[in-house]
Parts: C-alpha cells; structure tokens; sequence
C-alpha cells in the first residue's frame, strides 16, 4: 500500500524524469497511474503463485495465468474498442486480469491447500523468519531494480527522440518480454538444479547443470533470434497499425539489431541464475550492475549523436558487458563449491 500510494503521487514527476512527450503525457499519466493503483493486485498474484511453486505446484499458477492472458486481451478489446477508454482502458484490462489470476490462487489455496492454511501459532510474524526472507530476497530485488533502472534510462532518452519512437520501443517491448520468457524459466531451472545438487553434494551435476542449460538457452536464443531478425515487422503489426509505416520501420530495426545476439542471454541469465542458486548473490547483483552502467553508458554517451540506433544497440551492449563478468565468475563459483564439497567429504571420512 505505501508503494502504491507512493508512486500514485509521484507519477507526474516520473513521467517528467522519463522525457514523455507532451502529445502522449495524458495517456501516458492514466496508464501508469492505473497501474500503480493496480499495485496490490500485481503482489497478490506474484505472492500466492510463489507460495504454490514453493511446495512443488507449478501447474495451477500457470494456468491461472494463462486464464488471465486470455482474459487480458479480450478485456483490451472491451475496454478499447467497445468503452473507447483508450489508453486508460488497455491499464484497466491488465489490473483486472492480475486481480482475478491473484483471486483465483487465493480461492484454489483456501480451498485445496490445508497445507498453507494459517494457525495459530502463524500469525505471529516472527523477527529470524524475516530476517531470513529478507536475506534471500533482497538481492533478487535488488539485482531486477538496478536492471530496471537502466532500462529506465534507456527509456528516457528514447522518449526524448519523439512520439514516433516512443511507440516504436513500446511495440518491440512487448514482443521482447515475451520472447524473453523462456530464458528466465530455463535459467531458473539451471539455478534449481544446481542449488539441489549442491546441497545433494553433486559437484559433477552442478557442472551439467550449468553446461545443459546453457546449451538449451543458446539454442533458444539462436532461434529466437532468427524469429525476431526475420518477422520483426510481421511481429510488431500486432500492437501497431500498417499505416503507421515509421512505426514499424523502427520496431523493426529494434527486434532485427536485438536478435544478431540474442543467444548471449541464453549464457547471461543461466550464469546468473546459478551463481545465485550456488549462494553467491552479491556477485550475481553485481553482473546487474554493470548491466546498468553499460546501457546508461550506450544512452547518454550515444543516443545524442546516432539517435534511434544507438537505442538498438543499448540492450546488446548491456547483455555483452554482463556475461563478460558472469560467466567466468560463475565457473570460479562452481570451481570454490566443488572445493568446498571435497573438502566437507574428507572431514567425514576421517570422522568416520
């Protein structure tokens, strides 16, 4: 509630901060205002599919999830089409379909789950309990909130090239967290693996882990790739009209020039993910870092002078300066873990 009535009454100063342009500042204002009064509703369903994966149910939130991006475009189409809310109703239809995926968890754990039903002896918030949440959360939080602060930059500056862009970056945005879905799922499941395997003190699987999903991930960001160098066009008519031929043009030039290197997410992620999996949060955050600073760099070192393409270029730059950092800190993490792991077996053979 406080996040939510926080950045409800800094709106206009945010929009300020990103450069929006005054012939979309309106829209722009009811959108993001909706969706920061639509806060708690993102938390609920973030909270409860969490709390189901946590004890080994993956499917319900998934598909309650799918549900909801179902609804989400047909509520588009309502609230757009029919209402003729504009703006303010495509931010209506995404709050209300994170509502009822969230309301759909809570109504699935009240009534199936007895497992995570609240007692007594629950309700109690209990200071080590935080601490440890805190412990294992706050570099996640931390490491996607530096990511974000460069893709923020990265977002003022494009605002600042004009309307005609600012459509263009939001259409190849949208198609980009799409695409991007899949390397976080595989990098998860890396992360997972090893962690497990760790703790199972399987230094050789922890390896495999790494080198498995790092095959898959390349593999997935190669096809990818092609997908968006290819049908980048195709791709973007689905958010923006034909007729907006500059519109397309430059969402096109966007998705082309991302997808030559796509596949180095395919190694960024998984290397991040398993270096945190592995226990070393600090350095993953880190590789966010200099995520950051490569795409402010790209932003306000080059957007003056070649525009748009610098734009292009910022996210690639971001990715290839990170996996130069995380990879070979991820093998030296491995490499520390495998040692550790010997060295706890010889203390226990020569115990026993």
């Amino acid at each position: 509630m406080i996040l939510t009535a926080l950045c409800s009454v800094l709106c206009p100063q945010i929009l300020h901060i990103l450069s929006v342009p005054e012939d979309i500042y309106d829209n722009a204002y009811s959108y993001l205002l909706i969706i920061f009064l639509g806060i708690p509703f993102t938390i609920l369903y973030n909270y409860l599919s969490s709390i189901l994966r946590s004890v080994g149910d993956s499917r319900t939130p998934f598909i309650f999830l799918a549900l909801s991006a179902v609804l989400n475009i047909f509520l588009d189409l309502f609230c757009i089409v029919v209402l003729k809310l504009g703006c303010a109703g495509a931010a209506i239809a995404t709050i209300s379909a994170q509502a009822i995926s969230g309301i759909l968890c809570l109504i699935f754990i009240i009534r199936k789950m007895k497992l995570l039903w609240l007692k007594k002896e629950n309700r109690t918030i209990k200071g080590d309990a935080v601490k440890e949440l805190l412990a294992m959360g706050m570099p996640t939080g931390l490491q996607f909130s530096i990511t974000a602060i460069g893709s923020m930059v990265m977002q003022s500056a494009n605002n600042g090239l004009g309307s005609t862009y600012v459509s263009a970056f939001t259409a190849a945005m949208k198609i980009k967290q799409f695409t991007m879905c899949p390397f976080d799922a595989i990098a998860t499941s890396a992360s997972v693996f090893c962690s497990q395997n760790l703790g199972a003190g399987q230094s050789d699987r922890i390896k495999k882990g790494l080198r498995c999903g790092i095959t898959v991930g390349v593999g997935y960001g190669i096809a990818a790739g092609i997908l968006l160098i290819f049908a980048g066009r195709t791709l973007s008519m689905l958010f923006v009209g034909k007729s907006a031929v500059a519109v397309l043009d430059a969402s096109a030039k966007y998705l082309r020039c991302m997808g030559f290197f796509y596949w180095s997410l395919g190694i960024l992620n998984v290397a991040r993910m398993v270096t945190q999996g592995l226990g070393y949060s600090g350095r993953a955050v880190f590789s966010g870092v200099t995520e950051m600073i490569a795409r402010t760099v790209v932003c306000l070192g080059f957007v003056g002078t070649f525009g748009f393409t610098a734009i292009c270029f910022a996210d690639q730059t971001a990715w290839i300066t990170a996996t130069c950092y995380i990879f070979p800190t991820c093998l030296w993490c491995i490499r520390k873990s495998t040692k550790m792991l010997a060295s706890i077996a010889v203390r226990v053979n020569n115990a026993s």
